[in-house]
C-alpha cells in the first residue's frame, strides 16, 4: 500500500519530457551491446545495459563514460547522449582493421546463457556492503546464506544447497578471467569483497562447457574499471548496528590506453548473536594494458579474514534467546582464520581477420585454521594449507557473412591443487591426538569446443561439448597409505536454440549436462579416512524461456521454466554406530521450477523517475533416497517473491523500498524441523552533494524495517538436529562516499 501511494504521488507530479534511457550499439553492425556500463567521469556507476542494449541512467552527472568488454570507451556529455538516443561503440582494435580483440569470456558465451542476470551496478554500491549477498538475493532462484554481516557464506542456485551443508558446491566462481573455484570443486566465496567487483552476473542454469564444469550455475564478476583518462578516487566509510563498520578506498588511474585500479578495505562486526564476530582486511591491484595486437590484464589480491562460528540453535532457544550462541562454540572460541592470495595474468591476441587467441594463468595460496565442529562429539582442529594453479588456452574465430554467421572456440582449462591437511581432536579448547596428517594433490581438466550459428536473421543454434577429467591422489601420512579418486573422462553436451519474433521477443530451449565432483572435505568426512568409493553427481537440465526486450521500452523482463535431474546425490550419513559422519552417493533428485523477472521504468521528467523490479521464483522437488522418497529440498526456499521500487531525483537524491518474501523451509529430509517463512523490508535513502567541486554521496539504509524474526542460515542434515541461525533484527546503517577526480 505504501509503495502504491508513493508511486501515485510521484507520478502525479511528473510531466513527461524525455527518456533518460538510451541504447548502446555496435558502431559497425548496429547490434545491441549487452552489459555495457555507464559511469560518471569520476568512476561512479551510472547504469548497466540490459540484454537488448537498453541503458537507463540512474546517477546524475554532466559527463558519462560508456564502455564494454571488447569495445573502446566513449566519453560523452549526458545531454548529448540522451538527445541522440544511442551511443555507438567501436571495437578496441579498430586501429588494426579488421582484427577484433574479444576478451574471454566473450559476448557469444554470455549470449548462450539463457538465464543470466546482470546485477544493477547501483545495487552493488548499496546496502551494508559486508558481502555481495544483498545484491544477489534480488535475483530469482538464488539463495545466499550468511551468518551475521561478513561471516560464513553459502551460495545456492536452483536448489544446489541440497549438497552444501558447509560450503559452496557446484557453483563455479570467476573474478574476471580467473576462476576462484579449486580443482576439487570448492569455491572460497568470501574472497569476493564488493570493493573488488565492477560488474556481477549470475548464471542460474547449468553453465556452458566453455566455463568448465558448472553444474549448479556461475558467478561471473569483473574488476572495477579505470576512468577514460586521468585519475579518480573514492573513499567510503559506513557504520551500523552490532559493532559493524567498514572503511574502503579505491584509486583509478588511466594513462593513454592503459589503466590501473587499486583498493583497500577494512571491515569489522561484533555480530548479532553472541560469538558471531567477523573481521576482514583486503587489498588488490588490477591492471589493463593495450598492445598493438592485443590486451593484457593483471589481477592480484590479498585477504586476511576471520569469522566466529556461533553454532546453530533449536527452534525453542532461537525464539526465546535468538542472540545466544551454542555454549560449546563460545567455550572453545570456534572461529575460522584464513589468509589468501590470488594473482593472475590473462592475454588476448588477434591472429588475423577472424582468429583470436586467449591465454590465462593464475595461482592461489590459502592458509586456513578451522575448528569445524562445534560440539564435543563432532569436532576437530584443522590446519589446512592450499596451493593452487590454473591455466587456460582458447582459440576462437568466426566465419560467414551478415545473414549466416558462425562463431566458434576450442580450448581447455586446467586446475591444479595441493592440499596439506593436519587435524587434531579438539575438546574443551584443547588440542589432542593427531587425527589427520595427509597431502592431497588434484588435477581437473576441462576441454571444450563451442559454436554459435546464426541460421537466419532471428534464429540461432548453439552447440557445445566439454570433456572433464578429475584425479585426486591422497597420501595418508598417518597410516602410511596412498589412495586416489578418478572420475574418468566423460563428454558433456550443451545444445540450445533461440528464435526471435518481432523486435522484442526471444524464445529459447536448452539442454545441458555436467558433473558435480566431490570435494576433498567430502572424501574425508569427519573420520579423515579417504573414501575412494565416492563419485561425482551427474547433472542434466532442460530449460525453456522467453525474454521481452523491446527497444527503449518502459517494461522488459524474462521468464524460464527448468527441470534439473541429479543422479548419485552426495549426502551426509553416519558411519556405523559412532558419532562420525561421512558422505555417500544416495539416490537421485528431480528439481523443477519457474522463474520470472520484470523491470519497469517511467519516462524521465523534470525532477523524478521511478524504477520497479519484481521477481518470482517457484521450486518443487522429488528426491528418491535409498530409504525413502521426499518432496522438498532441505535448506532451500520453495518460493520467493521480490519487489523493489526506487524513486530518483535528477539531483541525485533517491528513495528505495524493497520487499522480499519467502516460504517455509524444511531443515532436513525427515522430522518436524521447519523454518517459517518471513517478509523482510528494506528502506534506503541517498543523496549526492557537491563539496569543493567534488562529489559526495550520503546514504541511510534500514535493514529488516519491520523487525521480523527470520533466519540467515539453515543447518542441513546436522546430526545434532540444530537448524536455526537467527538473522539480525532491524538495523540502521549510515555512510558516506567521497569521489575525487583529477584530469
Amino acid at each position: 500500500m505504501r509503495g502504491t501511494l508513493l508511486m501515485t504521488v510521484l507520478l502525479h507530479g511528473m510531466s513527461a519530457v524525455s527518456q533518460s534511457c538510451l541504447r548502446v550499439v555496435d558502431k559497425a553492425t548496429g547490434a545491441p551491446i549487452q552489459s555495457a556500463v555507464a559511469s560518471c567521469s569520476d568512476g561512479t556507476p551510472a547504469g548497466l545495459a540490459d540484454p537488448g542494449g537498453l541503458l537507463c541512467l540512474r546517477s546524475v552527472c554532466d559527463t558519462l563514460v560508456i564502455h564494454a568488454e571488447t569495445y573502446r570507451s566513449v566519453r560523452i556529455a549526458r545531454s548529448a547522449a540522451l538527445a541522440s538516443g544511442a551511443v555507438r561503440l567501436s571495437v578496441e582494435a579498430e586501429e588494426l582493421p579488421p582484427a577484433r580483440i574479444v576478451p574471454w569470456p566473450g559476448p557469444d558465451h554470455r549470449h548462450a546463457m539463457a538465464a543470466l542476470d546482470a546485477v544493477d551496478s547501483t545495487r552493488l554500491l548499496g546496502f551494508e556492503r559486508s558481502s555481495l549477498r544483498s545484491s544477489a538475493l534480488l535475483t530469482p532462484g538464488v539463495q545466499w546464506d550468511q551468518r551475521g554481516h561478513g561471516g560464513s557464506q553459502r551460495l545456492s542456485i536452483r536448489g544446489s544447497l541440497l549438497r552444501s551443508p558447509f560450503g559452496v558446491r557446484g557453483v563455479k566462481v570467476y573474478w574476471g578471467p580467473f576462476p576462484l573455484t579449486l580443482a576439487d570443486g570448492s569455491s572460497p566465496l568470501e574472497l569476493l569483497d564488493p570493493l573488488l567487483i565492477g560488474t556481477l552476473s549470475v548464471v542460474r542454469n547449468v553453465g556452458d562447457p566453455a566455463y568448465g564444469s558448472a553444474p549448479s550455475g556461475l558467478l561471473l564478476t569483473t574488476a572495477p574499471g579505470s576512468p577514460a583518462h586521468g585519475l579518480a578516487s573514492m573513499v567510503e566509510g559506513l557504520g551500523g548496528p552490532y559493532g559493524f563498520f567498514r572503511t574502503a578506498a579505491l584509486l583509478r588511474v588511466a594513462v593513454g590506453t592503459h589503466g590501473l585500479v587499486a583498493g583497500a578495505v577494512r571491515q569489522r562486526s561484533d555480530g548479532y548473536r553472541r560469538h558471531e564476530w567477523s573481521a576482514r582486511d583486503q587489498v588488490f591491484i588490477v591492471g589493463r594494458f593495450h598492445h598493438a595486437t592485443g590486451l593484457t590484464r593483471v589481477h592480484i589480491t590479498w585477504q586476511h579474514a576471520s569469522w566466529a562460528l556461533p553454532g546453530s540453535l533449536d527452534s525453542a532457544t532461537a525464539a526465546l534467546s535468538p542472540r545466544e550462541a551454542r555454549p560449546y562454540s563460545a567455550a572453545l572460541n570456534a572461529h575460522v582464520d584464513k589468509q589468501q592470495v590470488i594473482a593472475g595474468v590473462a592475454h588476448e591476441r588477434s591472429l588475423g581477420h577472424r582468429m583470436r587467441l586467449h591465454t590465462a594463468a593464475h595461482g592461489q595460496v590459502i592458509d586456513k585454521l578451522n575448528p569445524y565442529g562445534t560440539a564435543p562429539t563432532f569436532c576437530g582442529h584443522k590446519d589446512e594449507g592450499i596451493q593452487a594453479l590454473g591455466a587456460r588456452f582458447g582459440l576462437a574465430g568466426d566465419a560467414g557473412g551478415h545473414r549466416q554467421r558462425c562463431t566458434w572456440e576450442i580450448g581447455a582449462e586446467v586446475l591444479l591443487e595441493r592440499d596439506d591437511w593436519k587435524e587434531t581432536t579438539f575438546v574443551d579448547a584443547r588440542k589432542g591426538d593427531l587425527k589427520v596428517d595427509a597431502l592431497t594433490e588434484g588435477i581437473n581438466v576441462n576441454a571444450f569446443a563451442t559454436t554459435t550459428t546464426r541460421l537466419w536473421r532471428k534464429a540461432s543454434l548453439g552447440a557445445s561439448v566439454g570433456a572433464e577429467h578429475t584425479r585426486l591422489d591422497h597420501d595418508d601420512r598417518l597410516l602410511s597409505r596412498r589412495e586416489g579418486y578418478r572420475s574418468g573422462m566423460r563428454l558433456l553436451p550443451c545444445i540450445g536454440v533461440e528464435q526471435g519474433i518481432g523486435d522484442a521477443w526471444r524464445f529459447h530451449l536448452r539442454y545441458t549436462e555436467a558433473v558435480s565432483r566431490p570435494t576433498i572435505w567430502e572424501l574425508l568426512g569427519t573420520t579423515g579416512r579417504f573414501n575412494d568409493g565416492l563419485r561425482g553427481e551427474q547433472v542434466s537440465e532442460w530449460q525453456g524461456g522467453v525474454a521481452l526486450t523491446p527497444e527503449r521500452a518502459a517494461v522488459h523482463g524474462s521468464a524460464q521454466v527448468y527441470s534439473r535431474r541429479v543422479d548419485g546425490l552426495i549426502q551426509e550419513a553416519p558411519i556405523g554406530t559412532s558419532d562420525d559422519r561421512g558422505f555417500i552417493n544416495a539416490g537421485r533428485a528431480l528439481i523443477q521450477g519457474a522463474e520470472m523477472q520484470v523491470i519497469a521504468r517511467t519516462p524521465s521528467a523534470r525532477s523524478w523517475r521511478l524504477h520497479l523490479l519484481t521477481s518470482l521464483a517457484l521450486q518443487r522437488a522429488r528426491i528418491d533416497l535409498d530409504t525413502a522418497r521426499v518432496h522438498h529440498l532441505p535448506g532451500s526456499e520453495p518460493w520467493r517473491l521480490v519487489a523493489v521500487l526506487q524513486a530518483s531525483h535528477r539531483s541525485g537524491t533517491a528513495l528505495e523500498v524493497g520487499v522480499r518474501r519467502h516460504g517455509p523451509v524444511r531443515a532436513a529430509f525427515t522430522g518436524p524441523s521447519v523454518v517459517p517463512g518471513a517478509t523482510l523490508v528494506h528502506l534506503r535513502l541517498s543523496a549526492q552533494v557537491r563539496i569543493g567541486g567534488q562529489r559526495a554521496e550520503l546514504f541511510v539504509h534500514v535493514e529488516n524495517l519491520l523487525n521480523v524474526p527470520s533466519t540467515s542460515w539453515v543447518q542441513v542434515n546436522d546430526p545434532g538436529g540444530r537448524y536455526f541461525n537467527p538473522a539480525p533484527g532491524r538495523g540502521l546503517f549510515a555512510g558516506a562516499r567521497l569521489f575525487l577526480v583529477r584530469t
